[in-house]
């Protein structure tokens, strides 16, 4: 069984099975090598390389995580000081069944964090490499954006088990513990300076090989560290569309080693679909360390929803009274009982 789609489009994409790559595409697969020995950076792919379904396949994923929203909303972990409560479980949302877990900003009003992460059972049982993380969105056509960017409840987590986690914003590289894969959001043009704003979604990455990484401490490289501490942004080109359900998906696999030594064939992909099921837009990278060593491993779902801003950063406030509604959250790992081949290009 196939573990990617053999119908993917891009001419960067490697045909990679469950254990074994189709003999008939030698040839294919020896010419891509050959081009994979220049790619010594992480590789963005964008919209220009939408195929026609996922390229990690149903088939090779099984459910370890599908709270429903009420279970979801009442999380403790959520629950953070704030002047009122940015986050419910609504019975009336505007769903099939009315039930939705909704985010709340009120306009020019600061917003405290909300953060989930979960540390899944099964995780520490399989120690996955591979995991997909989905849900659906909706945002009421009364929304207002902000003029900066804001973070989205969707994300993959992990690291070293017991060890204290470092794998986020603050965080050069080189400290790491762990790291996070998480998706944000931003104005689609960033030369627009008049609201209504257009926000479209990116993937944020903290992998450990991600431009501008210090491997020292010293004050001489203090601007530079501080470029580390943020995470690698790929952007889709589709904007978040008020009054219309959306489906998204993001897939991470950790990179894999040779010789004890990282190889950096990591790689992120997130995908956007109507209501209808119909592929929208795709944006990911490639090349990535998200690990110095095997142990490190995928934990579960990180949900974080924050937009920031305060006295000294007002471009981060809601400019209206702001809901945001999501439901179905589901995450898979990799059937432990398949495996998949290197993935060297490609989304």
């Amino acid at each position: 069984m196939k573990c990617y789609a053999k119908e993917a489009k891009s001419a960067q994409l490697l045909d990679i099975m469950c254990g074994h790559l189709l003999k008939r595409f030698v040839v294919m697969r020896n010419v891509l090598a050959i081009l994979a020995l220049f790619l010594t950076l992480p590789h963005s792919t964008t919209a220009r390389d939408i195929p026609s379904e996922p390229y990690l396949d149903d088939g090779c994923l099984i459910s370890v995580w599908a709270p429903s929203s009420d279970k979801l909303a009442n999380q403790t972990e959520w629950r953070q000081k704030s002047a009122y409560n940015r986050l419910q479980f609504d019975d009336d949302a505007p769903t099939e069944d009315g039930d939705a877990l909704v985010t709340y900003a009120r306009k020019g009003v600061p917003g405290s964090l909300l953060r989930h992460k979960g540390k899944l059972p099964e995780a520490h049982k399989q120690k996955p490499s591979v995991a997909r993380i989905q849900n659906k969105i909706f945002v009421p056509d009364d929304s207002g954006f902000n003029y900066s960017n804001a973070k989205m409840p969707l994300g993959i987590w992990g690291g070293k088990k017991g060890a204290a986690f470092c794998g986020a914003g603050l965080c050069p590289p080189d400290e790491q513990t762990g790291f996070t894969v998480r998706l944000t959001r931003s104005r689609i043009d960033r030369d627009d300076k008049k609201p209504p704003f257009r926000h479209g979604l990116r993937i944020y990455s903290y992998h450990l090989n991600r431009d501008g990484e210090v491997k020292n401490s010293t004050a001489a490289d203090k601007k530079a560290r501080k470029r580390t501490q943020k995470g690698d942004g790929t952007p889709l080109k589709t904007p978040l569309e008020p009054g219309v359900w959306y489906h998204l998906i993001l897939d991470v696999g950790l990179n894999s080693f040779k010789d004890g030594k990282p190889v950096a064939d990591g790689w992120t992909q997130l995908y956007m679909f109507d209501g209808n099921g119909n592929l929208l837009d795709t944006a990911g990278k490639t090349g990535l360390i998200y690990r110095p060593s095997p142990d490190w491993y995928i934990f579960g779902p990180v949900l974080t929803d924050l937009w920031g801003g305060d006295e000294t950063r007002p471009q981060n406030l809601p400019l209206a009274d702001t809901r945001i509604y999501y439901e179905d959250y589901e995450m898979f790992f990799l059937d432990p009982d398949r495996t998949l081949g290197a993935r060297k290009t490609g989304p």
